[in-house]
């Protein structure tokens, strides 16, 4: 697998199955976990699926840090935005939930007009179905109860869910979800290869519905090339010494002078031509 196919792979990853538990509000502000995931691309011509990447997410003090490399995303509900820091670059950058959502307004409006032109053309059936789906997903669910699998089947899109034990509260679901449906509109946004938000946001949906927490996603997609990944989660009950020492540096470095901040269409910019050159 070449290094771009990866990046687009995390990219999208992140943004359909990356799993978060953010405290924010009373008892469960106080306190913090730590999230690794690992992924695995089933679609790569192997006997097994090949482990292509990781995250580390941690959940401190009403925030969110996601970290991929050498970029830490700070999910910060209280002020409604995220704070991108590319280390390797020096650069940050800071954009509004109101801007994800006018961002994406526009590129669903440009992805209906695509659709219709799609449509006159030959062989474009299946291409069509994958994209009107990400537009506007309609799913069946499957739980066995017993097995605590969740399954969403479509004729384009299915997830596999393994789901762990109740959570310690039904705050702490929800609270997580919030996070999960923003860094799935994030995602779409800052990444043009990557899905359209909302079938995440309905597994989303489904799964604060029916009180589930999700340790392993599978996601299987009908397109050409096919996609087809999945996540393993552990989760840290607690932050360590490093942990601590992490989230200390990231905040010193929004501080920093060393840091230039761009706007969020600069930042994206980089990003994307950092990938063509991969």
């Amino acid at each position: 697998m070449n290094s771009l196919r990866t990046a687009l792979l995390q990219h999208r990853w992140i943004g359909l199955v990356a799993f978060a538990v953010l405290l924010t509000h009373g008892n469960c502000q106080a306190q913090e976990f730590r999230i690794y995931t690992r992924l695995y691309d089933h679609a790569a011509d192997a006997e097994s699926p090949p482990f292509i990447g990781c995250s580390v997410s941690m959940f401190h003090a009403g925030k969110v840090y996601d970290k991929t490399g050498s970029e830490v995303i700070i999910f910060e509900p209280a002020l409604r935005q995220f704070t991108i820091i590319d280390g390797a670059r020096m650069l940050a950058t800071t954009v509004t939930f109101d801007q994800i959502l006018h961002f994406l307004k526009l590129a669903e409006n440009e992805a209906q007009q695509y659709v219709a032109h799609l449509r006159i053309k030959p062989g474009t059936k299946q291409a069509v179905e994958v994209l009107e789906f990400q537009l506007s997903p309609k799913f069946q669910a499957n739980l066995d109860s017993g097995q605590r699998k969740l399954t969403l089947q479509s004729p384009a899109f299915r997830y596999d869910i393994q789901c762990g034990q109740d959570t310690k509260s039904a705050e702490v679901l929800n609270v997580y979800l919030r996070y999960a449906d923003w860094i799935a509109r994030l995602n779409s946004v800052m990444n043009p290869q990557s899905f359209f938000p909302a079938p995440r946001i309905a597994l989303n949906k489904t799964l604060r519905n029916r009180g589930l927490l999700p340790l392993k996603v599978e996601l299987q997609v009908r397109s050409n090339p096919p996609f087809h990944v999945h996540a393993e989660h552990t989760i840290h009950w607690n932050l360590d010494r490093k942990d601590r020492s992490d989230i200390h540096h990231w905040e010193t470095m929004l501080r920093s002078k060393d840091v230039k901040y761009v706007t969020f269409g600069e930042y994206r910019q980089t990003v994307l031509v950092s990938q063509s050159k991969r």
